[in-house]
Formats: C-alpha cells, sequence, structure tokens
C-alpha cells in the first residue's frame, strides 16, 4: 500500500497541472525518503529523481524548484541518490539555480549540490557486516566529475558572498568536497591565490556556517598529499 502511496505521488509531479498539487507531491515524498529507508530505497527505484530533475527542466515555478531541489539534497544525503542524482543530469539543472532570485532555491539548489558531491561516511557495519565503531570515508568522484562537466565550482565560487548565510556556507562546502577531486584541486581557478583570499573573506564577519564553509574549503584546496 505504501509503495503504491509512493507511485501515485510520483506521478503527480509529472501529471498534475496545478503547481501547488506538485509541490505538495514533491514535499511529502522528501518527508518519506528523509523518515524511512525502505521508503527511501522504493522512491529511488521508483523513479523519484528522474521525474524531479525532469521537473526542473521544465522551468517551473519558484515553489517548485526550491521544493524540487530541496527533495533531491534529501535523496542525495545516501549512495544510492547521488549516484542516480547524476545518472539523471541534476547537476545540469541544479549549477543555474545558484543564481535564482528566489532565496530558498538558493538555499536548497546549494545543499543539493553539497549532497551530491560530497564523500560518503560509512560503518564497517555498512560493508562488511562487522559490529564496529569505526567510519569510513569512501571517495566518490561521480558527482565530483558531474560537477566538472558543468562548471559548478564557478558558480559555487559567485555564490561565497552571498547576502543569505546558508547559501554561502552550502557553497564553500560544495567547493570542498569538489577540492577533494585533483581535477578540481589542480585547476587554474583554485591555483590562483585571490581565489584563497575570497574563501577567506567570504569567512569573515558572518556567522558559524560561513566561517566554518570557509576554513574547511581552503583546507581541502591547500591539501598535498
Amino acid at each position: 500500500m505504501k509503495h503504491n502511496l509512493q507511485a501515485i505521488l510520483v506521478a503527480k509531479i509529472s501529471q498534475e497541472e496545478q503547481e501547488e498539487a506538485q509541490v505538495a507531491a514533491i514535499e511529502v515524498l522528501t518527508a518519506l525518503v528523509t523518515n524511512n529507508r525502505i521508503c527511501y530505497k522504493a522512491c529511488v527505484a521508483g523513479g523519484l529523481v528522474e521525474t524531479v530533475v525532469a521537473k526542473l527542466a521544465e522551468e517551473p515555478s519558484s515553489a517548485v524548484q526550491a521544493a524540487a531541489c530541496n527533495c533531491i539534497s534529501a535523496v542525495a544525503y545516501e549512495y544510492e541518490g547521488k549516484d542516480e542524482s547524476v545518472k539523471r543530469g541534476a547537476m545540469a539543472q541544479l549549477v543555474p539555480l545558484l543564481s535564482s532570485n528566489d532565496n530558498a532555491v538558493r538555499m536548497n539548489s546549494s545543499a543539493a549540490l553539497m549532497h551530491v558531491t560530497n564523500s560518503l561516511l560509512v560503518s564497517l557495519f555498512d560493508i562488511f557486516s562487522i559490529s564496529s565503531s569505526y567510519l569510513i570515508l569512501i571517495f566518490m568522484p561521480q558527482g565530483k566529475n558531474a560537477a566538472l562537466e558543468v562548471e559548478a565550482p564557478k558558480a559555487c565560487m559567485e555564490r561565497i558572498f552571498d547576502p543569505v548565510e546558508v547559501v554561502a556556507a552550502n557553497s564553500m562546502q560544495a567547493i570542498a568536497n569538489m577540492a577533494e577531486h585533483p581535477k578540481v584541486r589542480f585547476s587554474e581557478l583554485f591555483l590562483d591565490e585571490s581565489t584563497l583570499e575570497k574563501l577567506k573573506q567570504a569567512g569573515e564577519g558572518r556567522g558559524k556556517l560561513a566561517e566554518q564553509g570557509s576554513k574547511i574549503a581552503r583546507e581541502k584546496i591547500l591539501w598535498r598529499p
């Protein structure tokens, strides 16, 4: 019954003409994937990401854009969702939304970029079914490669002074995630000292989120093996 409901809601996103109904369906699905692992897997397997990305490609209202970006952000928190987001071309839809005039759209698109591009922290139990408290950071290049293809590092740099601190912080964390990839870390953009100076300035005189994002981004860019 629950899986039938998920399928109905996913269908509503593309079939409903009223944007209020589309937003409502996306928000319910976002709550399901956030709070229930079984629902999460069913939604990812049932085409949720593909449907939401396709909806973004239609350039809907800012309310639908914000809800869709928030859904991708929630799905991309886990491995399956990161992989599916990359496969379905989410990056190409998320990056332009960083420059939206709507605060919620910028907040949610930057959060989605942050989650699609980050590496995954998993326990030994998740990998080997071994009872252990040890966590392993798994480098996941898919999102970082996709980010490079659509010039996401440059787009994120353009948001580090965003008037909404969360957008600036998310953008800097996404930069940190992408900088784990050598092609990003050693790119012309991040070898430029002025870029590091801008990142430093972006974390000064603001809140903890921006300060932390600035620090992590600069550390990742400067890291050398």
